[in-house]
């Protein structure tokens, strides 16, 4: 067995910055219990937020008084703290964009952790979790990075689809186990029950999105001179590191960097706007942003992202219900079900089995931001937990033809990914 409380020496970093509402500081714990729990040497946390009460702040910085290994492993700030290095590109934003912000902060954490003796870092969202089956995997998964010269990986993100439909603070962290699998990381070859699969998530979204965000997943980068933040998806790496990837990407196929064994794990896992609590709080703490990023440089593409900015702006309830029973909620379990069969949808249940062995149900913190876990030293059992799709018969009986056979643009990528996987 494992501690929580014991710390692990894999020379691996991660970075976030957050901005939680008020009820979610449960959100936090569990986060930062998942990562430190499966071997997360050090996690840096930027706080987007100039108030004094910060939500997540008090819970976290009590929890933490329950680990005693000797070392700060949680290094928490305040958004102002820190004198970021000058960037040209991003810079220029930091009062208008959270995502020049979240770029400047993990190249703040860069420099902090290879200035400590880390050796990766990885930048997440705090409604995201790197998913990886037990430590020992994850010690394992980034020593062989190491071994083949790597210096950037990057993981397939897969979207929640939470089974239940409420207005309370939910921990999805604990509570979702289902999510749709990125297009560009397919499991076998198109068939009808996956065109119907498809077709289904398709005609729930205005703008016929499969993955309500992005599809081009979260990466890890060596810490070493030379490196530099693209963006809050990637980065520049030294000419003599290779790049490795899940993501079979028709738009740019890089043969040599795919990893055909990341397809399973490890891999990002995106709870977005798992329940109507989060959606609505998510985009009010957004606010009322403009259709493009950074100063109209990059615009933002009719999307879920701008549909749900203007429904909850609009401040009706009723329309809001709607808009989250059409595009989020839960289709019924025998459809679900289906998507399981044909490899669309897929259940990692790791993250929740652990995080229920703590004193921090949902029911017991619907309205409280301020429960404590009954114990943080509880350990963490290394058990193996492998996905249920690994062993699964790869054989899945046709379908009915679809009628419609025009094939739409997920169907495209999956098509040409698998084309591409069987290549190499």
């Amino acid at each position: 067995k494992e501690c929580i409380s014991e710390p692990c020496a894999s020379g691996v970093a991660l970075v976030t910055t957050l901005l939680l509402p008020e009820g979610g500081a449960h959100v936090l714990l569990s986060f930062v219990r998942w990562h430190l729990a499966i071997g997360f040497e050090r996690l840096y946390l930027f706080f987007d937020d100039f108030c004094p009460k910060i939500v997540g702040w008090d819970e976290l910085k009590e929890m933490l008084k329950s680990i005693k290994d000797g070392e700060i492993r949680v290094e928490c700030y305040r958004r102002g703290e820190i004198d970021w290095k000058r960037n040209e590109k991003f810079s220029p934003f930091v009062d208008t964009e959270v995502q020049a912000r979240q770029v400047l902060n993990a190249e703040y954490a860069y420099v902090q952790a290879m200035t400590a003796g880390l050796r990766w870092l990885l930048h997440l969202d705090i409604d995201e979790a790197f998913y990886v089956s037990s430590r020992s995997e994850f010690v394992r998964h980034f020593a062989q990075l190491d071994a083949d010269n790597i210096g950037h990986c990057t993981y397939a993100n897969h979207e929640g689809v939470p089974e239940y439909t409420t207005h309370e603070t939910i921990d999805y962290f604990a509570h979702v186990t289902l999510f749709r699998v990125n297009h560009l990381c397919p499991q076998g070859d198109m068939n009808a029950n996956i065109q119907e699969s498809f077709a289904y998530w398709k005609q729930r979204t205005r703008h016929s999105q499969f993955l309500l965000c992005y599809d081009n997943g979260k990466s890890a980068v060596r810490l070493v001179q030379g490196s530099s933040a693209i963006s809050v998806h990637a980065w520049n790496i030294p000419s003599n590191l290779k790049y490795r990837t899940a993501l079979t990407d028709a738009r740019k196929l890089e043969f040599d960097s795919i990893d055909y064994n990341l397809r399973f794990e490890p891999c990002i896992l995106h709870y977005v706007v798992c329940g109507l609590f989060w959606l609505e709080t998510k985009y009010k703490v957004l606010g009322h942003f403009d259709n493009a990023w950074f100063g109209g440089a990059l615009p933002i593409a009719p999307s879920f992202h701008l549909d749900a900015r203007d429904i909850v702006l609009s401040n009706d309830p009723l329309a809001l219900h709607s808009f989250y029973n059409a595009h989020v909620a839960p289709p019924p379990p025998h459809i679900l079900n289906k998507h399981i069969e044909a490899g669309v949808c897929r259940r990692y249940f790791a993250i929740s089995t652990f995080l229920k062995q703590f004193a921090l149900s949902a029911e017991s913190t619907l309205s409280s931001s301020s429960a404590l876990p009954q114990s943080i030293s509880t350990s963490f059992a290394t058990k193996e937990v492998h996905n249920v799709e690994k062993n699964a018969d790869n054989e899945i009986s046709q379908q009915s033809q679809v009628k419609n056979n025009d094939k739409f643009n997920f169907e495209r990528a999956w098509i040409l990914s698998t084309a591409a996987q069987q290549f190499l």
